[in-house]
């Protein structure tokens, strides 16, 4: 375990000493960085102090560096960062070309100034340099469509007494940047720079934010629980000059620098195939071992950013100069490019070792257009949905129009959210080689093209008509009038009916035309049929209501006597107010007629009746039915009925008997009979008495 931030080995030494001392420090230091208090390693715990002085070891020259002896065994150098910006910069230079023979410089690398530590802010440079380039999940806030910028002024700064810090989510989250409303690394750790703590979140007894999610959290860095002041972060390198592989033997009581980029490389999704410290050839204890400047320049012909450490600072270094030995760097106070010799020293901070870090390869990033994808006609002034789709994709997307199959394009959308899918409503010219094409807007090279041509076409002129609606049709008045109304669109869309004005109702979708109660006189009705792109067409249909005459129909005579009948028959008024009465007779030209009877105004058929009287018996007459209203007069059909007869005359008369020749003793008999009026006959038989 290590002592607490700000102990310091304390040593006696003589005034002059002192004097002397700090003359020489002001000269040295006028352009060098600022220097934080080293830590004083605990002679307790997992290492041992293996020694006091520097025996001749030159990194232990240094305040930064302290040589320790592990569990293990291994005796390794624990080396901090807390250098703070200096207040006159390194000038910047310009990185050659690409194209200049032995010079090599990574695009796309961010240059961050000092976020609340140059390691982490190293780290983040680094990791930035990742999202840009496939690893899209390293940055994913607000800012820049999703996609880490190329510096950090984005983000702001915060001034405190101690030191100035650049914000950068990547490297240290903090309550109200980037969109955060919550705790994160700054409001946990940090207090000012060079502070031993306790940090806020155990002085003030809140839980620590979680999970973590910026470098800075995973390294260590500004933590009290791992000994680490404010802007500073520990590595650890196997003093021989040998690579040190994710290191974990200083755990739980200290955090390896190292180890912690793995950890957030990891909480990103992304797996490490190596992390490892390593001191410069020359530097550790076995003079063929030790980080080569070759081996530097295969880690950025890798497309590999690389840590540099000095005396207490950290840098990205991302290119190279074979002529000189020369590293391309950012050195986390600016947002230019610097540079200084490989094994040399930097703002007088000699360079001791390196930290690498080698994500697996990411998953290969790819957009494809699915419309248009080629013949495809779309409209001028119609509104279209551009669609696509993508994978491991980072940030926005840029949409482009060729006009001519692709040998020239136009910008769309310059920077639109890569949310597969963007309306546009199409331009002129019209075309029929048209094409569109869809790319990364921090990796224009991850891009894809209409498989084949589409065409912008001028549109059709939308006609629609109706086809058979007539200008005037008579229809009987109360009686239920339908018509199935027809129309036509030149571009086959689907119209919908409607009644502009009069009376009756359409069905919208069928154009079916009902007016249920028509009533007399004229009425205009104004139709229309559009389509939804709104075309139409509309014509008045003249509706002549006429009003029905009566019905009548007679029915058949009953209660037939010598003298009397009733007449029966049915009336229709059709809604106008009727009267009815019967016409009879002798002959089918009546002659009489009944009195006249009110039959009402409704709309269904009405039974009438007329008793007649005084007829004569046995007579045949004639009868029929007469309705009227406003409307006319109805005659229903001819109907005959016969009276009753009289019956026959009554007839009185006798008849004589005589028995059968051979018969004795008989007498004679007489009979008497007559007839009533019913026609039915009746008799008396006389014979004498005592025969």
């Amino acid at each position: 375990m290590f002592a607490g931030k700000t102990s310091e080995a304390k040593m006696k030494i003589p005034k002059i000493l002192l004097v002397i001392g700090l003359v020489i420090l002001l000269l040295a230091t006028s352009n060098m960085p600022v220097l934080a208090k080293t830590p004083q390693v605990s002679t307790t715990g997992w290492f041992t102090n293996a020694f006091t002085t520097n025996g001749g070891d030159t990194l232990l020259n240094s305040e930064y560096v302290t040589k320790v002896v592990d569990k293990d065994g291994r005796e390794l150098y624990r080396m901090i960062t807390p250098v703070k910006p200096p207040k006159i910069k390194v000038p910047a230079v310009e990185v050659p070309q690409n194209s200049v023979a032995g010079a090599l410089s990574l695009g796309n690398v961010p240059a961050f100034d000092w976020s609340y530590g140059c390691s982490a802010t190293s780290a983040a440079m680094m990791f930035g340099y990742y999202d840009r380039t496939g690893y899209p999940a390293i940055y994913t806030g607000p800012t820049n469509g999703g996609v880490c910028p190329l510096d950090n002024s984005v983000w702001g700064h915060t001034h405190y007494p101690g030191v100035t810090c650049g914000e950068s989510p990547i490297s240290a989250t903090h309550n109200g940047v980037d969109g955060r409303a919550t705790r994160g690394h700054v409001d946990d750790y940090w207090i000012d720079y060079g502070n031993a703590g306790p940090d806020p979140y155990i002085a003030n007894g809140w839980a620590e934010h979680s999970p973590f999610d910026s470098a800075g959290d995973f390294m260590g860095t500004n933590q009290s629980k791992y000994s680490s002041t404010d802007g500073s972060t520990s590595f650890y390198y196997d003093g021989s000059g040998a690579p040190l592989s994710d290191y974990t033997g200083s755990e739980p009581g200290d955090r390896d620098g190292c180890h912690g980029m793995r950890l957030f490389a990891e909480s990103r999704g992304y797996a490490v195939l190596a992390n490892y410290t390593q001191l410069i050839r020359g530097v550790g204890s076995n003079p063929a071992l030790g980080f080569t400047f070759v081996n530097y320049c295969s880690q950025i012909d890798a497309g590999r950013p690389v840590l540099i450490q000095v005396n207490g600072h950290t840098m990205l270094g991302d290119g190279y100069n074979t002529t000189g030995n020369i590293v391309y760097l950012h050195d986390t106070w600016d947002y230019s490019d610097h540079q200084m010799t490989w094994g040399g020293s930097y703002s007088g901070m000699a360079q001791w070792g390196v930290t690498v870090l080698q994500l697996a390869p990411a998953a290969a990033a790819g957009i494809t257009v699915a419309s248009p994808n080629g013949g495809e006609s779309w409209m001028l002034g119609e509104s279209r949905a551009i669609q696509w789709s993508s994978f491991g994709v980072s940030g926005n997307v840029a949409i482009e129009l060729s006009r001519n199959g692709g040998s020239a394009w136009e910008a769309l959308f310059s920077s639109l959210s890569n949310d597969g899918s963007e309306s546009w409503i199409v331009t002129a010219p019209a075309s029929t080689t048209c094409r569109m094409r869809i790319s990364s807007v921090s990796n224009p090279s991850i891009q894809d093209t209409s498989d084949g041509n589409f065409a912008i076409s001028i549109p059709t002129p939308d006609t629609v008509q109706l086809t058979n609606l007539p200008q005037t049709v008579g229809i009987p008045a109360h009686l239920p009038f339908t018509l199935q109304v027809q129309a036509s669109d030149s571009l086959g869309h689907t119209l919908t009916f409607s009644l502009l004005s009069g009376p009756g109702s359409i069905n919208p979708s069928s154009g079916f035309f009902s007016w249920n109660d028509p009533l007399p006189g004229q009425s205009d009705v104004l139709i229309q049929a559009a389509c939804s792109g709104g075309a139409g067409d509309q014509d008045t249909l003249t509706l002549q209501v006429t009003a029905i005459p009566p019905e009548a129909s007679t029915g058949s005579a009953d209660s037939l006597s010598q003298s009397a009948a009733t007449l029966h028959g049915e009336v229709q008024p059709h809604q106008l107010a009727t009267s009815a009465w019967f016409q009879w007779g002798l002959t089918d030209q009546y002659g009489q007629e009944t009195g006249h009877g009110d039959a009402g105004s409704g709309n269904s058929w009405v039974s009438v009746s007329a008793p007649l009287s005084g007829l004569l018996s046995g007579q045949l007459y004639h009868c029929r039915l007469v309705a009227q209203n406003a409307s006319g007069l109805a005659y229903g059909e001819d109907c005959s009925f016969t009276t009753v007869s009289p019956p026959p005359a009554l007839a009185i008369g006798s008849i004589s008997a005589t028995p059968q020749s051979g018969v004795s003793n008989w007498s004679p008999v007489t009979i008497q009979a007559g007839a009533n009026r019913s026609g039915n006959w009746s008799g008396t038989i006389h014979h004498p008495s005592g025969a």
